[in-house]
Parts: structure tokens; C-alpha cells; sequence
């Protein structure tokens, strides 16, 4: 069975939510387990906002410090206060032009992506679905992208162009 565990973490308004929304309901559409949970903190305020996801087999959301394998964050500071979940070998993506400081047992990838989606699609809050792209992209085995391309059409709440430049970036 395939499984990953991971965390989407940013601050209020950032799409947080949302991005859970999309990645679970993609994970869903190719046939895998899906279960997730929600923590908001000041939210409306910029504070702190994290999801849990896993897909596979599992029976609760919760994920132990050190067992992800990855950490999505649309804040660096977030990524950093989160990093703690990752397992050794886990992917921090963070949305940041500078590369975020984690210790070197996990592979960190800074994608400017606010300025990518501003640049390309006048639309500075696609940023999250680039990330999402590129999450794709470093687990084909669970979206592979001939299954996953059909899927991102028809859904409003998707841009395929904004997460097709993350699935073609490369490390």
C-alpha cells in the first residue's frame, strides 16, 4: 500500500485550507485513502495554520514529530515550526525566495512561488498550487501525472496551468 504523511502549514489567508481541500480531494479522485484535520489558530488574524493529511490506511490524522514526509508551508516561519514533523529524508517546501534553515537530514526546496505565480498569472495567491504541483512532482508513484492531469479540469477552485509549472520544476 502507498501511503504519505505531511503537513500544510502557513499563515491565515494564505490557502492553507484550501490547499488540504485540493491535495485530499485530488488523492481521493486517483483512488487512495484519504483522512485530514484542521488546526486554526488566530487564523483570520495571520496566525498560524497547519493540516494534517495522510493517504493510506490509517485511522487517525494525527502525525508523531518526526514521521512526515513532507512539510508544504506558504511561510518560511511556519515551515521552521514544523520542520519537527519531518522524518529524516523528509521534503520542507516552502514558499521563499531564501533557502529555510533546517537541519540537513531533511531536503528542503525554496521555491520563490508568490513571485512565480505574480510573474506568470498576475496572481500572487496561486503560489500554493504551485507548491502543490511540485509535491506531485516528488511523489509520482502516488500522482502519476497521466492520471493526475485529466483530474485538474472542471474544478474552479483549480488552476492546472499554476500546478503543472510546479510538477515541471526541477530540483
Amino acid at each position: 500500500m502507498k501511503t504519505l504523511t505531511g503537513i500544510l502549514c502557513g499563515r491565515g489567508g494564505q490557502g492553507i485550507v484550501t490547499l488540504n481541500h485540493l491535495l485530499g480531494n485530488l488523492a481521493a479522485r486517483l483512488g487512495h485513502r484519504v483522512i485530514s484535520a484542521e488546526t486554526h489558530g488566530m487564523a483570520m488574524r495571520g496566525g498560524s495554520v497547519a493540516t494534517f493529511l495522510k493517504i493510506g490506511p490509517f485511522e487517525s490524522p494525527s502525525i508523531a514529530l518526526g514521521s512526515a514526509d513532507f512539510v508544504l508551508s506558504t511561510d518560511a516561519g511556519e515551515a521552521l515550526r514544523n520542520g519537527s514533523f519531518l522524518a529524516p529524508g523528509g521534503l520542507c517546501l516552502v514558499d521563499d525566495a531564501e533557502p529555510v534553515a533546517l537541519p540537513p537530514q531533511y531536503a528542503s526546496r525554496s521555491i520563490d512561488a508568490a513571485s512565480l505565480a505574480a510573474e506568470r498569472f498576475g496572481n500572487p495567491v496561486l503560489a500554493g498550487q504551485i507548491l502543490l504541483g511540485r509535491l506531485f512532482a516528488a511523489f509520482p508513484v502516488l500522482f502519476p501525472p497521466e492520471q493526475l492531469l485529466p483530474l485538474l479540469s472542471g474544478d474552479r477552485k483549480i488552476n492546472a496551468d499554476a500546478i503543472r509549472v510546479g510538477l515541471e520544476m526541477k530540483d
